[in-house]
């Protein structure tokens, strides 16, 4: 019926104390995970090699447990080109004994003599 030396169900109660320990240690990682915290990496490298010492520990739940910081939010404003110049006669950049036109986007056919 039954294992006369008692060591039948032994093996499996030692795999869950060790599996139980396990969850216990990796808690912070296990945290950090599930949060998806953009710290998970530096949460499970100090749980795993410091989280023995229980500051370790402490100090990698702390990290998986702190709260997000809200996103920057930045807004594009529009770009506002400077004014250019009013339409008018202006000095004729190609002949400075002249003036010509300028319709506010560009230079006109229209010439006129300086006076």
């Amino acid at each position: 019926m039954g294992d006369s030396d008692g060591s039948g169900g032994g093996g499996f109660v030692v795999l869950m104390i060790v599996l139980v320990v396990l969850a216990l240690y990796f808690t912070p990682t296990i945290i950090a995970f599930a949060r998806g915290i953009a710290d998970r990496g530096t949460v499970l490298v100090l749980n795993l090699f410091l989280g023995w010492t229980f500051v370790g520990w402490v100090v990698s739940l702390a990290m998986a447990a702190r709260s997000r910081p809200e996103p920057v939010v930045l807004m594009a404003q529009p770009m506002i080109s400077p004014a250019g110049p009013q339409p008018g006669w202006y000095r004729d950049p190609s002949d400075p004994s002249a003036e010509r036109w300028w319709d506010g986007a560009g230079w006109g056919d229209t010439r006129r003599a300086v006076s």
